[in-house]
């Protein structure tokens, strides 16, 4: 065995010495192959391409080629991927290639399998490789036979299959179909050739999405040949259980027909049905008949049935050659005048031509080859399209300097030439991954996926705005009718062991779908991906990561807060998962300070459009713009936003202002990260490639999803997150995902970000020794002074501490609007909230206990945050078990409310600088607002988070980032109490210079669109009238919509609606301009872009 091993390994070195040694030139052309057949490649083409052909000596001319199967998903240790050598029939003179000179070769097109005829789902063509100074090019041979005692051959086996893929389904998994048919289709083939008296076997394979009991039948000129029975699918797409049913059901059956026309037609009849989904689709057909062997105006590829030693002779006439193209990648020619040949196996497969019909290719590219393989293992692996390289590299660049990581960058195509004979496919990047793993699996431990996705890897819509070239192709399912069970993922790339990668599926059977119960696909690596789509977007998320990693201004309390959001309605079932993750976090002993956000706590309100609850939305924009580390969101969603309220729509996130304060978002909700669809962008996609602002990663779902199985990986999540080995997010996707294999349904769960990039957790402590002077007591008393003394685990830290210090744990009861009322617990009033200095590790915060506090039987909490003085360490901490009394006697001195003053110094923030003798009250138990501020009577927010106490509680201070507001003045009020409830109501008035009016921000979505679009864009004239006119033209300029709007007392973002569908537009590029007037001044600014309809 040990003999065998070591020439398997020569064996593969050799066969890919070839590939390699050229990889250091760039005398190279890639053809494409659309169809198997023998191709010629002139000199002219070669010349075309910008080579001297007077250079280029044809005996050193090599083609090289793969066959077009595609890979097998299940790999061993080694790894042969290489491309062979194939030969070649030249034609001209010896020594150097003449203008007339060309070479014929034998290539296969692109197929899953060869043997049935199965569509390639990856790529439309396969390729041949040349080099044209390459060492000896491989001459064709000739099957050396006579025609002594042979057989004599005639006929030929003919099939052939026509295939168009135009439709998925459910826009997931990887099969395609055709026509969909609903009453009469027709189809006619042409029957060239056909031996006397053989019959045509026709094999179809449909897609029934029939309601009810139905056959179709089929007509072959014009008379019955039979029934083809519709299996029924229970799918509805406008209902909101059945949606999810199976799509369709596979019909396949085979009918034999006579006829002697040079003509097959065919025709489908279905009975017409009242639901206009009722019918079917056309996978394929294929039709098999004998065949006379000769020459034809096309190309002849058929088998024959042998034995093996065996001579058999064709009896042909006319004049062209036949090739024996058993083996595809070294094909033999048969003598002209003696087409003889000695079988080699039970069916042989011969090809006949002429120079006439020989194939040319429709794409020759000038190439360079380069070798993939890493000869150093690195810790990160990056592939990236060869488009987006220079700003991947400059990601690599920054883990290799600044962060301690071995990082590559591989390009995409690299990969596809070396590993899948050019062609697209998935397994190539799993091969180049497993290879480089298999050389250290104790090094490489990220895989980063550099670019956007698409479902339709063949671009089989023929979208003309898609490049798949830009595109790394995740991994699709089998499985293309289930809209629950069918999945992509890029968890393929991390199956790294041995005999790992078929990845079994579940099946259907009577519409009902049993799920796999696989659990040995684990991953070795942490995967995620960054969904770019063009150089600007590659860049802007480069320094998105670097910026969150390096800058100071990053630093601060955000980092140590997790916020828990949850969906109403489903018998409180968002909620109650939210809770167990709440308290799982407890257990784990985090010092995460946990917020909560449940939708069912806010008010909603009936609207034409359905319940909204702005109060929510508006309380989650805050929470994100003032930061928190993670966002976890449980409920239901889609790719436009979260909750059927609109808790969050892509507006919001197109608004957010959080650049320095950046969270990861856990998002248990259907399809809210897919990031496969170009034809639209998910609102993970667009807060993860927000430039400055949004989100800096999300473990989010890509496909609908169950609630179970949300809750298993949600809470594996947390386990990981709070091991303290794991330090980067690669390292916790990969642990959870493999803590929580659903068979193949959690697959449906990306990281959409860097698995390389750090968390922030600090493991540095912070600890509390005294309160009120007394290390063994811990009770603070209402409306008296409270002291807390502490230190952090160096004592030689010197820097700032944040605190913020809570009232006992408050009862909150739900509404009870899509559910029953329940209740929950949380930390929602502040007592003191500030920063103070930390001296060789030391610090004390002194703050007064507001009136207005819950006394009883439970505790508060403390959350600390401290970083020194070069922003270079951090700590944190966390203190339960304070009690809070009242007090026995007070005696308060303090008489007068805070005193306010405003700095408008900075247009985009509003400042006030607060003093109180006794400082400032934010808690809010019996009052609804702690700090409130109003604009111009009508504009109203809660500032009590924004407020930060310095140096003590007696000084504080309030930064709030500043409303769009129009010219003009506009009035500013900022009502506060102390924490003896004395209230201070100061108004200011803010004057905005007139500007002239100016429009920004302009965004048409979704784009491409094929019904509804909404025009959207940000103006500097908030609170007065507007007029807007928008005009939409084609290319020549002609305006073909057109709608007029206005608006009053105008926010200061305006959105148009529009139904593109009454206007009747082809699929193409169009042009918008909306023209916007002042109603009150009379001035007009205009703005407007491009928008693509598909249909």
């Amino acid at each position: 065995m040990a003999k065998k091993h070591h020439i398997f390994l020569i064996a593969f070195l050799c066969l890919g010495l070839s590939f390699n040694a050229l990889s250091q030139q760039s005398n190279w052309l890639k053809i494409s192959i659309p169809k198997t057949g023998i191709y010629k490649l002139t000199a002219k083409d070669i010349s075309a391409k910008g080579f001297k052909i007077k250079d280029i000596d044809p005996s050193k001319v090599e083609f090289l080629s793969s066959e077009g199967n595609e890979l097998p998903q299940i790999k061993g240790f080694n790894i042969d991927n290489s491309l062979t050598q194939i030969p070649t029939l030249f034609s001209g003179n010896k020594g150097k290639l003449g203008n007339k000179d060309y070479f014929l070769f034998y290539a296969e097109g692109s197929y899953e399998n060869k043997e049935n005829l199965n569509t390639h789902h990856y790529d439309k063509n396969n390729y041949v490789f040349v080099n044209l100074n390459g060492s000896a090019r491989k001459e064709i041979e000739k099957h050396n036979t006579t025609s002594v005692n042979s057989e004599e051959l005639t006929e030929v086996k003919y099939k052939h299959r026509f295939e168009v893929e135009r439709y998925n389904l459910v826009n997931s998994g990887r099969e395609w179909f055709g026509d969909f048919i609903s009453s009469e289709y027709f189809q006619n083939l042409p029957i060239e050739g056909k031996s006397k008296n053989s019959p045509i076997q026709l094999r179809i394979r449909l897609v029934s999405t029939a309601s009810s009991l139905n056959n179709m039948k089929l007509f072959a000129q014009n008379e019955a040949v039979g029934e083809i029975p519709l299996a029924i699918s229970l799918y509805n797409r406008n209902d909101p259980y059945d949606r999810y049913n199976r799509v369709g059901n596979v019909v396949e059956k085979e009918f034999e027909i006579n006829t002697e026309s040079d003509k097959l037609n065919l025709r489908f009849e279905l009975e017409k049905s009242q639901r206009s989904s009722d019918g079917a689709y056309l996978d394929w057909y294929e039709i098999e008949y004998a065949k006379k062997a000769n020459f034809y105006n096309d190309q002849l590829l058929g088998t024959v049935n042998v034995k093996p030693g065996n001579t058999y002779t064709l009896n042909i006439s006319g004049s062209g050659q036949v090739w024996d193209i058993s083996n595809s990648l070294n094909p033999k020619v048969l003598d002209s005048n003696n087409p003889s040949f000695v079988a080699s196996k039970e069916s042989t497969s011969l090809s006949f031509f002429t120079e006439k019909n020989a194939l040319t290719s429709p794409s020759i590219e000038k190439v360079e080859i380069a070798d993939p393989n890493l000869k150093v293992v690195p810790d990160l692996l990056i592939v990236s399209p060869r488009a987006f390289y220079k700003a991947a590299e400059s990601l690599a660049q920054y883990r290799r300097t600044s962060d301690s990581l071995n990082a590559q960058v591989v390009t995409v195509e690299d990969i596809y030439n070396y590993y899948s004979g050019g062609k697209m496919d998935p397994t190539a990047i799993r091969d180049f991954v497993k290879n480089t793993w298999n050389n250290d699996p104790a090094k490489l431990k990220y895989l980063l996926l550099f670019g956007d996705a698409n479902f339709d890897f063949k671009n089989n819509r023929e979208l003309s705005y898609i490049d798949n070239n830009y595109f790394i192709p995740a991994y699709q399912s089998r499985e293309s009718l289930e809209p629950i069970y069918s999945f992509s993922s890029d968890d393929y790339f991390g199956f790294l062991e041995n005999g790992m990668g078929e990845w079994p599926e579940g099946t259907s059977i009577n519409n009902s779908y049993i799920s796999s119960t696989d659990t040995t696909h684990k991953l070795n690596i942490g995967i995620g991906r960054l969904p770019i789509r063009n150089l600007v977007e590659a860049y802007d998320i480069v320094n998105k990561i670097i910026n969150y990693e390096t800058s100071k201004s990053t630093l601060g309390p955000w980092r140590n807060k997790i916020t828990f959001v949850a969906d109403d309605g489903d018998f409180n079932r968002h909620l109650r998962d939210a809770e167990q993750f709440s308290d799982q976090l407890k257990v784990l002993k985090s010092n995460l300070n946990i917020d909560k956000l449940y939708l069912d706590a806010f008010p909603q309100n009936a609207t034409d459009l359905g319940f909204r609850s702005p109060d929510a939305a508006k309380a989650l924009d805050n929470s994100i713009e003032q930061g928190t580390l993670i966002v976890n969101f449980n409920g239901h969603g889609s790719e436009n936003g979260w909750t059927d309220e609109k808790l969050l729509t892509l507006d919001q996130i197109f608004r957010w202002k959080n650049k320095n304060r950046l969270p990861i978002f856990f998002t248990a909700t259907c399809e809210y990260g897919r990031y496969d669809n170009p034809s639209k962008v998910s609102g993970a996609e667009l807060s993860l490639l927000n430039k400055n602002n949004g989100a800096i990663a999300l473990l989010t779902t890509t496909r609908p999803v169950f609630s179970s199985t949300n809750f298993r990986i949600n809470k594996a999540f947390y386990e990981e997150l709070e091991n303290p080995e794991n330090r980067r997010l690669g390292d916790i996707i990969k642990n959870t995902k493999n803590k929580s294999i659903a068979g193949v349904i959690n697959r449906n769960f990306a990281l959409l970000g860097d698995p390389a990039l750090k968390i922030p957790k600090p493991e540095r402590k912070v600890f509390v020794t005294q309160i009120n002077g007394k290390s063994d007591s811990a009770v603070i008393f209402q409306q008296q002074k409270a002291t807390f003394k502490g230190e952090v685990s160096d004592e030689n830290f010197s820097g700032k501490i944040h605190g913020r210090f809570y009232d006992q744990v408050s009862n909150i009861e739900t509404l009870g609007e899509a559910s029953s009322k329940t209740a929950y617990e949380a930390y929602s009033n502040v007592l003191f909230e500030g920063i103070t200095d930390v001296t060789s590790g030391k610090y004390e915060f002194e703050f007064y206990v507001p009136k207005n506090t819950i006394t009883g039987e439970k505790t508060g909490t403390a959350y600390f945050y401290a970083v020194n003085a070069d922003s270079t360490q951090e700590f944190v901490g966390k203190y339960e078990g304070y009690s809070i009394l009242k007090s026995v006697e007070t005696i308060n001195q303090d008489q007068e409310g805070p005193i306010v003053s405003i700095n408008t110094d900075n247009k985009a923030t509003l400042s006030f600088i607060i003093n109180d003798e006794s400082g400032i009250n934010l808690s809010t138990t019996g009052q609804r607002t702690a700090i409130s501020l109003t604009i111009n009577d009508t504009l109203t927010y809660e500032l009590k988070n924004y407020y930060q106490a310095l140096n003590g509680f007696k000084n504080g201070r309030i930064d709030f980032p500043l409303p769009l507001l129009g010219s003009g003045q506009h009035t500013i009020q900022l009502k506060l109490r102390d924490v003896y409830n004395n209230e201070t109501l100061e108004s200011f008035l803010l004057m905005n210079a007139s500007e002239k009016l100016a429009l920004s921000q302009e965004l048409a979505f979704p784009n491409p669109a094929s019904d509804i679009i909404t025009f959207r864009f940000q103006h500097n004239k908030i609170g007065e009238d507007l007029e807007m006119y928008l005009k939409l033209f084609d290319f020549n300029g002609r305006v073909i919509a057109s709608d007029n709007r206005q608006c009053y007392i105008c926010d200061p973002i305006v959105e148009i609606g529009m139904n593109l569908e009454p206007y009747q537009l082809l699929n193409g590029a169009y042009f918008y301009q909306i023209v916007t007037s002042n109603l009150n001044s009379g001035e007009t600014s205009k703005t407007g872009g491009k928008i693509i309809f598909w249909k």
